[in-house]
């Protein structure tokens, strides 16, 4: 329940400017999170409508005040705009991503964080997932946790696009 009234209050706050005026932002795709083969956390995007160049990882809403921003556990970027089937390691990102600085996750296992797979400068997004590292950890193999916390085979994850 904690995670869904998270995603919707970063979903209204997306969708939203300072001023009260609506921002349509142009959903390109869905994200997913699964584990390597050395039980590393893996971002998976299915950039199907459009394209991306930025993956933001954030903590959750867990204390902190209303008008405090999530903060960044991380940010991978491309070298250029990518689209099609997507899959990043968070903790050794390869050609064409790379990491402004290594990404680090909570050490409380339980503790939440947020993946949102979006394109530079353009109002454009994947459909974003939040999971906690226990969550990742508990995923059979051939399996990803896309959003709603909602565990599905990787082939279904991809056919959905």
């Amino acid at each position: 329940m904690r995670s869904r009234m998270i995603i919707g209050t970063l979903v209204v706050a997306a969708s939203a400017s300072g001023c009260g005026n609506a921002i349509d932002t142009d959903i390109v795709g869905r994200t997913a999170l699964a584990r390597d083969a050395d039980g590393s956390v893996l971002v998976l995007v299915d950039a199907c409508r459009g394209s991306v160049d930025s993956i933001g990882i954030y903590a959750g809403r867990q204390g902190l005040a209303d008008n405090e921003v999530n903060p960044t556990l991380g940010e991978l970027r491309a070298s250029s705009p990518q689209s099609g089937r997507i899959e990043v390691p968070l903790t050794a990102p390869a050609d064409p991503w790379a990491a402004d600085a290594a990404v680090v996750l909570s050490e409380d296992p339980d503790s939440l964080f947020i993946v949102i797979a979006s394109r530079e400068g353009e109002n454009a997004q994947a459909a974003q997932v939040s999971a906690t590292q226990n969550e990742v950890d508990a995923l059979l193999p051939g399996h990803v946790l896309t959003a709603s916390s909602q565990v599905v085979s990787e082939a279904e994850f991809h056919d959905a696009c």
